[in-house]
């Protein structure tokens, strides 16, 4: 059996620390394995996102609420409840909160209806906001009609500052 002494020992780490500071790093497989982990941890579809020349893709205009769904990291964002009236009750038809989460928005502070015929209908619905300059309020106006569902408003040919 080899018996070592103290100092042998501390010879062969700094004899082996030295041939490893002086030895050259072989930078094209330090290369391949940096590219090889790098594509392991990025494995996200890029090849078709959606954009103006990609049309694959559905816009939202409402976002309709399950209260078994999932919490938000938002605080104090709102949301509105629709009833329907049937007889002398009122059912609870669905919640809604606008697509364009913040925190501090406060949708439904204030809401207006408007029947605009048998079958149409706005939804003016006012988010309070914070009355600061970068969360002042607005007002979202949500359409229903007999074949759609509840859902912001757009007016697709509007080009312009909102």
């Amino acid at each position: 059996m080899l018996k070592l002494s103290v100092k042998s020992i501390f010879i062969y780490q700094l004899l082996f620390f030295l041939s490893v500071i002086n030895a050259t790093p072989n930078w094209e497989q330090i290369q391949i394995e940096s590219i090889d982990l790098l594509q392991k941890y990025i494995q996200i579809d890029t090849s078709n996102p959606p954009g103006p020349l990609n049309l694959d893709w559905i816009r939202v205009y409402n976002v309709p609420l399950d209260l078994s769904g999932t919490i938000s990291n938002v605080e104090n964002e709102g949301a509105i409840a629709i009833y329907e009236k049937a007889g002398s009750q009122f059912n609870l038809y669905n919640y809604y909160t606008d697509p364009n989460s913040a925190t501090g928005r406060r949708l439904g502070h204030q809401l207006k209806f408007r029947q605009i015929d048998a079958d149409t209908y706005k939804l003016f619905v006012h988010a309070k906001g914070n009355s600061t300059e970068a969360n002042e309020g607005r007002i979202y106006i949500f359409d229903k009609n007999a074949t759609d569902d509840w859902a912001l408003g757009i007016e697709n040919k509007y080009i312009g500052y909102f």
